[in-house]
């Protein structure tokens, strides 16, 4: 049985890219199962891609979630609220990255915005940036839903 003698199913998250390629009446024309099957052959790791991101995201929310534990155990201990910032954290764990970062900042053409987006993103508490980076990799790479209106049946 050859890749194109599938059963049919449904087209695959790239058919966009497919159509673009192959043009939309070339498209049409072909069934469901062989624009699947075709599509597969052009990305045949974006799964993969997909799940290492997810699992990146992940880690970034567990990471948060622990960093949260951490501050909360700090403030009960001192008897004030204590929230680790994010240039605090990352002179702890990686100062030489941090140096690094602002010397790219101000030798790119985004110059002007490195005093105050740098001065704010190092502010900020450090659970906050992990929930919303950890956040957006997990809705970003997350399943599509299927479109309503149309028939789950092969």
């Amino acid at each position: 049985m050859t890749p194109f003698q599938v059963a049919p199913a449904r087209l695959h998250a790239n058919s966009r890219r497919f159509v673009a390629r192959v043009g939309a009446a070339h498209a049409r024309s072909l069934d469901r199962a062989t624009a699947a099957a075709y599509i597969r052959t052009l990305y045949p790791g974006c799964h993969m891609v997909r799940l290492f991101f997810r699992f990146i995201g992940w880690l970034l929310l567990a990471a948060g979630f622990v960093t949260l534990l951490i501050n909360g155990t700090q403030s009960i201990a001192a008897n004030r609220v204590i929230l680790s910032s994010f240039g605090e954290t990352s002179q702890k764990f990686a100062p030489q990255y941090l140096a690094l970062a602002q010397s790219a900042l101000h030798a790119s053409q985004w110059a002007f915005l490195g005093n105050p987006v740098l001065a704010f993103l190092l502010m900020v508490p450090t659970f906050v940036i992990l929930l919303i980076l950890g956040s957006i990799l997990v809705l970003a790479t997350g399943k599509r839903a299927k479109p309503i209106g149309f028939s789950s049946r092969p």
